[in-house]
This record gives C-alpha cells, structure tokens and sequence, in this order.
C-alpha cells in the first residue's frame, strides 16, 4: 500500500528548508572563517595570491569583520617579523582545524537529523498503513458478519418453506384420500345407471327418507322433475322408459312414519 502523498511533501518540504539553513549558516561561518584567515595574513604581513606586500613605511590594512581599519605600525626588525609570521600561521592553523572540526560535527548533525527525519517518515507511513489494514479488516468484519446473518435468514427460510410444503403435502394427501372415497362411492352409485344405446343415461328415481315437510316438498320437486326427464326421454328416441311409481321411491322403513300411525301397512295406497 502507497503511503499518503501529503505526509510525503510535508517531510520533503521541512527536510528542504532545513537543508537550505543548514548551507547558508556553513557558508556564512566558511565567510567569517576566511575573512579572519585573511586579516591575520595582513597582520603578519604574509603573502597570498592577489594581494601586494606592503613596505615598512606603508600603513598595514586589517580587514576585520567586513571593516577596513587602517593601522599605522612601527618598524620592526627581521626576527620579529619571522616570530609574527610563525604565531599567524599557528593561529591560521589552529584556526583552520577548529573550522574543520566545526564543519564535520555540523555535517555529522545534519546527517543526524536526516535520518531522524527519515525514519519519522517512514514511522508515520507504516503507522497510516496500519491503520489502514485494521479499517480493511474490520469492513471484512462487518461484511461476513452481514453474510454469515444472511445465511441464516435463508436457512430460516428454507426451513419454514419445507414444513409448508410438508403440510401441503399432508393436506394434498388426505384430499386425496377423501377425493377416491368419494370417487368409489360415485361409482358404486353410476354403477347401478345404464346407458341407452350407448349415448345417453337413464335417469336415477329420487329416494325419499325424510320426515319434515320441506323435505317432501323437495322431494316432490325432484320426483316431478325425474318424471318429465322419462316423458322427454320415451319422447326423443323413440322408446319406453319405465317410470317409477312415488310409492316405490319412499324408504319402506318410513312408512308407517309418514301416515303418522292412521293406517297400517297392508291399507297404505299409492294416493297416500
């Protein structure tokens, strides 16, 4: 995982700045180091490149701190020249190594600090990729614990679907059951009809078993409608359809019954 692009330019950035000040101060103690360099050559009245020699008569110049002073000075004789020649080259040494030493301990600092800043930048990336694989992680979480309780809602529902059809099942079973009972009682019942020359049925004569006077106001309805269905019968095709008598299509049980005890068996007539 890429770490974030502004962490980056951040510690770019404070790394660049810091480098420039760190230059510019070397440069402006390289400058101070070489001026004084400079001002002690012209006080021992050494020689260098691109500057004369003064006389004895002449005014020494010292350069000092970017000041120019003019400094009138005695003559002096040749072993005390060679003695101040000898101190400015051991100061200018000493000078030298001083400002070496300087430079390599501020070079060795900002190195120091490179790498603190280097590795502080690498702790903050490796802190944003941590933190990134923990929200990944918990996202994964969440997203098979959703999967996981979706399972289950299926499974729930898989379930209850099976006991349903079960019932169904049960349920289409026992209706079947009641559907061949009803279908074997149907046909022992058709059994009895016969068809006439094979294309229409004869019809059934109505049983009377009732009692009330509804019931045999229904049954007469029936037994009149039978009787007109044989007339249309004899009628269509030609034949002779035998007509059940009404006293046949009363339950022989409920006969005495129905003449509510006035007349035995034997004087019962088809009128009554």
């Amino acid at each position: 995982m890429l770490p974030d692009r502004r962490i980056i330019d951040t510690a770019t950035t404070e790394i660049s700045i810091q480098n420039e000040a760190m230059v510019k101060k070397i440069l402006s103690d390289n400058t101070t180091k070489i001026g004084e360099f400079y001002s002690s050559c012209f006080v021992a009245n050494l020689p260098f490149v691109g500057t004369p020699t003064p006389s004895k008569k002449m005014s020494k110049v010292s350069i000092l701190l970017g000041s120019v002073l003019a400094v009138s000075l005695p003559p002096q004789n040749q072993a005390e020249m060679d003695e101040l020649r000898m101190q400015s080259v051991e100061r200018a040494a000493a000078s030298s190594s001083q400002y070496n030493q300087m430079i390599y301990e501020q070079l060795a600092q900002f190195h120091a600090q490179q790498e603190a800043m280097g590795n502080e930048v690498v702790q903050v990336t490796l802190l944003q990729q941590q933190e990134d694989l923990i929200r990944q992680q918990d996202e994964l979480k969440r997203t098979v614990a959703n999967q996981a309780k979706a399972t289950a809602e299926h499974q729930e529902m898989l379930r209850q679907a099976s006991d349903a059809m079960q019932q169904q099942h049960y349920m289409v079973e026992e209706l079947n059951k009641k559907l061949s009972s009803v279908a074997g009682e149907a046909g022992a019942a058709t059994s009895r009809v016969e068809n006439l020359m094979g294309v229409q049925q004869l019809p059934l004569a109505p049983k009377y078993k009732g009692n009330t006077k509804r019931e045999r106001c229904e049954f007469m309805d029936v037994y009149l409608a039978y009787s007109r269905r044989v007339e249309v019968l004899n009628r269509g095709v030609g034949g002779t359809l035998f007509l059940m008598p009404l006293a046949a299509c009363i339950d022989q049980n409920i006969v005495s019954r129905v003449c509510a005890h006035d007349k035995s068996f034997a004087e019962i007539t088809e009128n009554d």
